[in-house]
């Protein structure tokens, strides 16, 4: 079997926004992409990063530009109609555009 590195690559992003669809109907949405308050508030012990935080402005920043790379609307981390189909995923597109659940395209 041939190591297809496109094909590798497309089946995680496939699994990605499948896995988005999923939350999003459970209601789970941008509001929801959080990282531990540790992260946040208490600075790194030791080695490299010491003393070093996340403030949430930075976790912002860089679920913006996540949001953004994966072609999801960026203001509520919903995929969108070109993101999905741009993985043949036009049956999740539908029905997240039923329940009103699919994000605006930027």
């Amino acid at each position: 079997m041939a190591f297809n590195e496109l094909a590798i690559m497309t089946a995680g992003a496939r699994i990605v926004e499948l896995e988005r669809a999923f939350n999003l109907r459970r209601g789970r949405d941008r509001r929801d992409d959080k990282i531990p308050w540790r992260i946040l508030n208490d600075p790194v012990a030791s080695g490299p990063d010491e003393g070093m935080t996340t403030s949430q402005e930075e976790l912002d920043r860089m679920l913006d530009a996540y949001y953004t790379n994966r072609g999801w609307e960026v203001a509520t981390g919903r995929p969108t109609r070109a993101s999905l189909g741009a993985l043949g995923l036009d049956d999740v597109t539908h029905e997240l555009d039923v329940r009103g659940l699919l994000g605006l395209e930027s």
